[in-house]
C-alpha cells in the first residue's frame, strides 16, 4: 500500500512489523502513555456520565494518572505519593457524577482522596498515615454514605467517612500478616465486605459495626478478591498457590468453596464480569498470563501473553484493565466472542498481546 515497515527481532525471541510513518509521528508512544517509570502496580476502571470507560493507574514510581479509554489525549497525572502504590479504587461522586473520586495508598502508609471536577486541576487531600503501609481498599455505600474500608500490611481495617473523611473505626482482621485484598459482597444491604489474609483466611464482615460474621481458611495467601456477578451471590479469590478460589458461602458448618487450577505461580488479580450473558472470571499470574474462564463449567476460555509480571487487574463489561511490571493494557471483549471461540477454539482461545501494552 505505499507504506514503509520496519522488522525488528529482540533476544526474549518476538519478531515485531512496525509502521514507519506511526513511529516516525510518535503515534506509537502516544498509544503507550509512558506515564509511570517502572511498572502499575494497581488499576481500577469506572465509567462517567457520558459512558466513557475511564482507567486510573498507580504505579511503582508513587503517580497516580488518569486516561478516557479510546481519547489518550484525556488524562494525565492526578496525584503523587512517595512510594509504590499498592491499592488503589475510583468511582463518580453519588451526589454529582461529574466529579470523579480516587483513592489511592502507598506502602509507606499515607491514604490519599483524589477529586477531579471535569477541566479543573485535581485537588488532592490525605485522609491519614495508616497500617504502617496500605495494602487493599474498598468502598462501599451505607446507608446513602460512602465508607472506605482500608486494610494494611499490620493486619488490621479501618473504615473512613469519605463525607466527613474522618475514621469511624479499626478492627485486627488477621491472626499474621498483611490484609491483602478487599472487596464488597454485593450483598442488598450493601454493608458487608469480605476480607482476605497473608494467613489464608477469608472473612464476611460488617462496614458499620466492623464484626467478623464468618471465616474459612483456604490454607495459602489470599491476594485478591471480588465478587460474583449475577444473582448468586459468591466471591473468587486468587491465591498464592496458583489456584482461583470460587467461594459461595464461608464459615466452619455451611463452606461452598471449590478451586480452578489457573497458573502456575500467584494470582496476582482476579476480576468477574458478565460477558454475552455469562458470568466469566479473568486472572493475571506471575506466570505472564491473563485467562479468562467460565464461572459455570471452569472451563479456560482465553488466553492472553503479558509483556511483564502481572500486578492487578480491574474489569468493567466489556473493559478488562490489567496492570504488569511492564505498564498497562486494556482490552474490549466483543459481543460474539464467546460464541466464536465455542466454535473455533482452537484457534481463539490464545492471545499474544506483548506489542500493544501501555
Amino acid at each position: 500500500g505505499g507504506r514503509l515497515y520496519v522488522v525488528t527481532a529482540g533476544g526474549e525471541g518476538d519478531c515485531r512489523a512496525w509502521l514507519a510513518d506511526v513511529v516516525l509521528h510518535e503515534k506509537i508512544a502516544l498509544g503507550q502513555l509512558s506515564w509511570h517509570q517502572g511498572g502499575v502496580t494497581s488499576i481500577a476502571v469506572t465509567t462517567d456520565e457520558q459512558k466513557r470507560m475511564c482507567v486510573v493507574t498507580g504505579g511503582g514510581d508513587g503517580g497516580v494518572c488518569s486516561w478516557l479509554v479510546g481519547d489518550v489525549n484525556v488524562g494525565g497525572l492526578l496525584a503523587q505519593h512517595a512510594g509504590q502504590i499498592s491499592a488503589l479504587i475510583c468511582g463518580y461522586q453519588q451526589s454529582d457524577g461529574s466529579v470523579l473520586q480516587v483513592v489511592s495508598g502507598s506502602l509507606d502508609g499515607p491514604l490519599r482522596l483524589t477529586e477531579v471536577r471535569g477541566s479543573e486541576p485535581p485537588t488532592s487531600v490525605i485522609l491519614g498515615i495508616a497500617h504502617e503501609g496500605i495494602t487493599a481498599l474498598s468502598l462501599l455505600n451505607v446507608q446513602g454514605r460512602q465508607v472506605l474500608i482500608s486494610g494494611g500490611l499490620d493486619g488490621t481495617l479501618t473504615a473512613w467517612d469519605l463525607d466527613t473523611r474522618l475514621p469511624r473505626g479499626t478492627a485486627n482482621a488477621c491472626r499474621y500478616g498483611a490484609v491483602q485484598s478487599l472487596c464488597a459482597t454485593g450483598s442488598p444491604s450493601g454493608e458487608e465486605f469480605i476480607v482476605g489474609g497473608q494467613d489464608g483466611s477469608v472473612s464476611l464482615w460488617h462496614a458499620t459495626t466492623l464484626d467478623e460474621h464468618r471465616r474459612s481458611n483456604l490454607g495459602t495467601s489470599v491476594l485478591s478478591l471480588c465478587p460474583i456477578p449475577g444473582r448468586r451471590l459468591g466471591w473468587v479469590a486468587g491465591l498464592a498457590d496458583g489456584n482461583v478460589a470460587i467461594i459461595h458461602d464461608l464459615g466452619m458448618h455451611a463452606e461452598d468453596i471449590s478451586y480452578i487450577q489457573a497458573h502456575n505461580g500467584e494470582v496476582r488479580a482476579v476480576s468477574s464480569f458478565m460477558l454475552a450473558g455469562r458470568s466469566v472470571v479473568a486472572s493475571a499470574g506471575l506466570d505472564r498470563r491473563l485467562r479468562l474462564f467460565d464461572l459455570d463449567t471452569r472451563a479456560q476460555l482465553l488466553e492472553v501473553a503479558l509483556d511483564g509480571y502481572a500486578m492487578c487487574a480491574a474489569a468493567q463489561s466489556p473493559f478488562l484493565a490489567a496492570g504488569t511490571s511492564a505498564g498497562a493494557v486494556v482490552l474490549r471483549f466483543a459481543d460474539d466472542l464467546l460464541s466464536l471461540i465455542d466454535e473455533e477454539p482452537a484457534t481463539l482461545n490464545r492471545v499474544d498481546l506483548r506489542s500493544v501494552s501501555t
